[in-house]
């Protein structure tokens, strides 16, 4: 699933089914899928408006906004760790931790708004922000304000890129000549890359997680690498044209470098390492499903091969992709009662390569149980009146079990 925002033409998701569709109006601005739930989106429009849906686009809802507004394009993050936790910069970074129903502060106020937002995805105590080319940071999750890192060249931060697996290791495309700066200790000291880059502005910044460290900048014209083991950026066309890149991802299960352009488009290519593995792997067997209760199937399958190893399995729920499993078996929940479906599943590598689709397995969840009352009341309502004028007091239900015919005491 992917999602991105053009100005004046809305924003668009695109699926496993190789159609875009469009979601949401106005000016495209960021966007994201939660991370595990792919019905929910968010999107938002100029200035920092903010915008969900939760049935996979087919309609939206404006979320509640912190105080002011957002810059034209406003940083808009989820937390890579806790469900329904999501952030917004403003002047202020602010936090939601209902997916976007109320916002508190998480920041000083920086004044102009800002620019740039990043969570480390290993730890979501350490952020970086930007305002103008000013960079800031927390370790802490902003319960204490923010501090001002230094020591890198520019008057504006182009983008923000943290490392995977390190929050220490972080990289700016600022608009100094230099181009980019490397930090390897949160932002104490700074290395500046330039080396071989050709004299175009620096808009985009992604780390692939390999031993190397490689690192990856979209400029005006191209994409360009580098890692630990190189002394010089590569260029990494790969029949991509010659466009501005504005945004940079990477999908590390499909092994798949995506790049936003101005004007061109989204685009997608194999990672280098994998772009030479052209071979699928072979198409999953014998899938069957068990376990069949109201709102739950269990599903398995015989694993498949691969010439580098079967990185996961895709699950197709009535041929829409609904979720992926590392291993040969998943069980699907949130199932309707009383309901037939269908289920495939195919594999795919670490290239991106796609196995065929396995033979697809049928089940009708469970009907509902009706509740039913066990006691011994036949009739209703008594008729037992204990309101008698004057003689108010105790009660006693005879020994005879009778439901009825209470007496009152002495």
């Amino acid at each position: 699933m992917l999602v991105g925002g053009a100005q004046d033409n809305g924003s668009s998701f695109y699926n496993t089914s190789g159609q875009w569709f469009d979601w949401l109006g106005a000016d495209g601005m960021e966007g994201f899928v939660d991370k595990n739930n792919n019905d929910i989106f968010y999107g938002t429009s100029q200035n920092g408006t903010l915008y969900k849906s939760t049935n996979g686009g087919a309609s939206r809802f404006n979320l509640s906004t912190p105080p002011g507004t957002g810059n034209w394009v406003t940083p808009f993050e989820q937390d890579p760790v806790d469900q329904d936790v999501i952030y917004v910069g403003y002047d202020e970074v602010y936090k939601s931790i209902n997916g976007g129903s109320s916002w508190s502060a998480i920041s000083q106020d920086f004044g102009p708004n800002m620019d740039y937002l990043k969570i480390a995805p290993s730890n979501n105590q350490v952020m970086y922000g930007s305002v103008d080319g000013s960079l800031y940071k927390t370790i802490d999750g902003g319960a204490t304000n923010w501090s001002s890192l230094t020591g890198y060249g520019g008057t504006f931060i182009n983008d923000i890129a943290i490392h995977p697996t390190d929050p220490n290791r972080i990289a700016v495309a600022t608009n100094s000549s230099d181009k980019v700066f490397i930090s390897t200790d949160g932002g104490v000291n700074w290395t500046a890359m330039r080396l071989n880059l050709p004299n175009y502005t620096a808009y985009a910044l992604v780390w692939e997680n390999t031993a190397d460290n490689r690192l990856f900048i979209g400029m005006n014209y191209g994409i360009y690498y580098i890692d630990d083991n190189l002394t010089q950026w590569q260029v990494y066309a790969n029949n991509l044209p010659n466009v501005r890149i504005y945004e940079l991802e990477i999908n590390a299960t499909k092994g798949t470098l995506y790049a936003a352009t101005y004007g061109r488009g989204a685009w997608r290519s194999l990672l280098p390492d994998l772009a030479s593995d052209t071979q699928a792997p072979t198409t999953p067997t014998n899938l069957v499903a068990s376990n069949i209760m109201q709102t739950t199937v269990d599903l398995a399958w015989d694993a498949s091969t691969d010439n580098t190893g079967v990185t996961g399995y895709e699950i197709f729920q009535d041929a829409v992709s609904i979720a992926t499993a590392p291993s040969n078996s998943f069980t699907v929940t949130g199932l309707t009662p009383s309901t037939a479906y269908d289920f495939t599943v195919r594999a795919f590598d670490a290239a991106g390569n796609d196995s065929g689709f396995s033979n697809t397995a049928s089940a009708t969840t469970l009907v509902p149980v009706p509740v039913t009352c066990s006691n011994t009341i036949t009739t209703a309502p008594y008729n037992e009146s204990f309101e008698i004028f004057g003689n108010l007091g105790f009660w006693t239900q005879p020994a005879s079990g009778d439901d009825g015919d209470w007496v009152q005491d002495n």
